[in-house]
């Protein structure tokens, strides 16, 4: 399994930890009335869970279970890898934290999408057929 791809996974089981928890907070808030506040959690519990675990996790996957090149590096330059997952986390944590401007806001959307644009870069070459070799 790629380096890459066994961080970007950790990490992922990480924001898992996060989102249970999150998600435990919010739901002892329904059932006990513990505090308003918690509700401020929400915003937060999907951002993780969806950016964070879901997605990559599913990035991470990917990235190892698609076919290698056939020449040259395997999966292709290990550095667009690595600013892929340094993009995508900056962008969970530039979403995820309330109470920032927007401005931060808009900087993690456009470093989610980022990371996901070097992802297909990453992966595009690599969807073929290995009949027509």
């Amino acid at each position: 399994m790629p380096v890459i791809t066994v961080w970007m996974i950790r990490i992922s089981l990480i924001y898992l930890l996060i989102t249970v928890l999150t998600g435990s907070l919010i739901l002892a808030h329904k059932a006990l009335d513990l505090h308003p506040s918690f509700w401020a959690l929400l915003p937060v519990h999907i951002e993780i869970a969806i950016f964070g675990w879901v997605l990559q996790f599913v990035l991470g996957t990917a990235y190892w279970i698609f076919p290698r090149f056939i020449r040259g590096s395997a999966r292709g330059k290990k550095s667009v890898g690595w600013l892929m997952v340094i993009l995508l986390n900056a962008g969970i944590f530039f979403t995820a934290i309330p109470g920032l401007e927007e401005r931060a806001a808009l900087l993690g959307r456009t470093a989610l999408f980022g990371a996901v644009v070097l992802f297909l870069i990453l992966i595009w070459g690599r969807v073929v057929s290995y009949r027509d070799i």
